[in-house]
C-alpha cells in the first residue's frame, strides 16, 4: 500500500496498482470486496476507485439479506433494482428504480470519503484469480445490456419476507455487523483530490 504523493490524483494510473478510496475497507466487510463489486467494475470497465460509498453499502445490505433469505445475489439483481449514476467526474452512485426502496443504504457519517485514498497492488487487492482487472480511471463508462432475471419478483419477495423495512436499512444492518467508518490515521488529500 502506498499513500499518494502531492502530485498524484485518485485517477492517476500506475501499472499493476489500483487506487482505492479507503472508505469501504475501513468498515470490516468479509470478504473485503464483494464479487458483485468486481462484476460492477468489469461491466463498466471502471477501476475500484470509481465505486462510491452508496454502492458499497447497497451491495453489503443486499448480500446480507440474500444470504439470510438463502437466495442468490448477482450484479444483475443490483442493476434491476438500481440505476447507476455518475458523480464527481466518474464515481458511481445508485438511484432506486422503484419508489418502494428494497434497502435504504443512506448514511450521514460517510462525509469526506473522497479525500482518503491509497494505491495498492491490484493482485494483492483482488487476488490472482481476478486478474486482469481494470486499473485505469474510465472517464466515459457506458451501460450495456444486463441479463434478465427469471422470477425477479419472487427474489424480491423472498427478501421482503425475512426483514421489515427498518431491518432493511444500512443503519440496522451495519450495527448488526459492527461496520463503522474509521480513518486508521490515513491523511486527507483535499487539496490534491481532483474530485473535490
Amino acid at each position: 500500500m502506498s499513500i499518494p504523493s502531492p502530485n498524484q490524483r485518485i485517477s492517476s494510473f500506475r501499472n499493476g496498482y489500483s487506487s482505492v478510496y479507503t472508505y469501504p475497507f475501513t468498515l470490516g466487510f468479509d470478504p473485503p470486496i464483494d464479487p458483485v463489486i468486481l462484476d460492477f467494475c468489469r461491466f463498466f470497465t471502471i477501476c475500484l476507485a470509481q465505486i462510491g460509498p452508496l454502492v458499497w453499502r447497497t451491495v453489503a445490505c443486499l448480500r446480507y439479506l440474500s444470504s439470510k433469505a438463502n437466495v442468490n445475489f448477482t450484479f444483475s439483481h443490483l442493476i434491476h433494482l438500481y440505476h447507476p449514476n455518475l458523480i464527481r467526474h466518474g464515481v458511481f452512485t445508485l438511484t432506486a428504480r422503484s419508489k418502494k426502496v428494497l434497502v435504504n443504504p443512506e448514511d450521514d457519517r460517510d462525509r469526506g470519503w473522497y479525500i482518503r485514498y491509497v494505491a495498492v497492488r491490484t493482485v494483492d487487492l483482488i487476488g490472482e484469480t481476478n486478474i486482469p482487472f481494470p486499473e485505469k480511471w474510465n472517464f466515459e463508462p457506458t451501460m450495456g445490456d444486463v441479463e434478465p432475471i427469471p422470477n425477479f419478483r419472487g427474489w424480491v419477495d423472498s427478501l421482503l419476507k425475512i426483514a421489515t423495512r427498518e431491518q432493511r436499512t444500512w443503519k440496522s444492518i451495519s450495527s448488526l455487523h459492527g461496520w463503522k467508518v474509521k480513518t486508521h490515521g490515513i491523511p486527507s488529500f483535499t487539496k490534491f483530490c481532483f474530485t473535490c
